[in-house]
């Protein structure tokens, strides 16, 4: 058994994959083995991987395309490491990454995933200004927090951790699982929500991989109206985990400014306090970006709905908060979350008079310029 397991999911990226393996078996002083998981690739990746005969490398071929949660898991699941970490195909680790954050996890005990930031780079490896890359380092340079913090972070901002720079207990990945292969873009930050509702996070403060920013538009994250609308389904599904903190005295940890609010009501509750006050959060909040209302709206709403279902919870609802099916029809008049509108508009045009389909338009334009911003991860 090695020390440090790190897991590459390989797929397409035979022009890069190379550069990725060799800053992985040039770090030097780190008792490692490398993982390989191929998904099937169509270009020269396998090739480029056996090129290297280092005993430490381990290669595994698909059988069929998995896709990158199922492979990336594959690789962890075959590594023996007590620490592991991750490394795309089209990566690079900077010298001295690995030995760096092993000394940190071994005197931290208590820290479970240790994250660093990254170094953005083009298809030729060269350094991005910033301002000239739709990725946002600044979005993963943020002070270290408890893990409270960091789900109260998650929850008003959404993802700040860059998932390549990330060294990890195998003990997470055991009691957690592994990433959710529904996910397209999103998966990291739901494990990274899992696993601050039991384990702390520290981010060291230096640049400890180089993260490569396709030419064509290519990384699964690029700011793509396609990706955008998957953010949005996987987000609402995201949220859902912080219906699982499991007592009132851990919520008011995460949202301190709530314990007036809930901090006094009785523990028996919590199953059915917690889902309401995250969803009369994800309804209301004004930290919460324009851009992500369609999703937090929607788990609103299927929350309020499911705990309207159930007797128990629909009585506590109606005897804490004086909160009804009444009330909740009336929410989901003001809620549009379907771009319901636009598709009316087309459908009854006599229905709006000019004034009004002028000020429609007006509302659009401001919507198309927000989601030029780009999607942060």
């Amino acid at each position: 058994m090695v020390k440090l397991s790190v897991a590459m999911p390989s797929y397409n990226h035979g022009n890069f994959i190379g550069k990725a393996i060799e800053s992985v078996l040039t770090q030097k002083e780190c008792d490692l083995e490398l993982v390989v998981v191929d998904d099937c690739s169509s270009d020269h990746s396998i090739e480029e991987i056996r090129k290297f005969k280092d005993p430490r490398l381990k290669l595994h071929l698909s059988e069929k395309n998995q896709g990158a949660c199922r492979t990336l898991s594959k690789a962890i699941e075959l590594g023996t490491g007590d620490y592991v970490a991750i490394l795309n195909s089209d990566d690079c680790f900077l010298p001295g990454k690995l030995k760096k954050q092993i000394e940190f996890l071994d005197k931290n005990p208590s820290i479970h995933a240790l994250f660093g930031l990254p170094q953005f780079i083009d298809s030729n490896g060269r350094c991005i200004e910033q301002q000239k890359s739709n990725f946002c380092k600044e979005a993963f340079q943020q002070p270290n927090k408890s893990r409270h913090e960091w789900l109260r972070h998650f929850f008003y901002h959404g993802n700040a951790l860059c998932h390549p720079t990330v060294m990890i207990r195998r003990s997470c990945y055991q009691q957690l699982g592994y990433y959710n292969p529904c996910f397209a873009q999103l998966p990291d930050f739901d494990f990274w929500v899992r696993v601050a509702l039991h384990y702390n996070i520290h981010i060291l403060m230096e640049e400890l991989i180089q993260f490569r920013i396709l030419d064509d538009g290519g990384n699964a994250s690029a700011a793509k109206i396609e990706h955008y609308w998957q953010n949005q389904w996987e987000m609402t599904q995201i949220l859902r985990r912080f219906n699982t903190i499991p007592n009132l005295e851990e919520y008011c940890k995460v949202f301190p400014e709530d314990k007036a609010l809930y901090g006094a009501f009785p523990a028996s509750e919590s199953p059915f306090i917690i889902p309401y006050a995250i969803a009369m959060k994800a309804l209301n909040s004004t930290l919460i970006h324009p851009i992500h209302q369609p999703a937090y709206q929607s788990f609103a709403l299927q929350t309020l709905f499911d705990l309207l279902q159930n007797p128990d919870s629909s009585q506590c609802m109606q005897k804490r908060f004086d909160f009804s099916p009444v009330k909740f029809n009336r929410l989901t008049k003001q809620c549009e979350i379907f771009n319901a509108r636009e598709k009316w508009d087309s459908a009854f045009p006599e229905r709006f008079p000019p004034a009004k389909k002028a000020f429609f338009q007006f509302k659009q334009n401001i919507k198309k310029l927000l989601l030029k911003v780009g999607i942060k991860r």
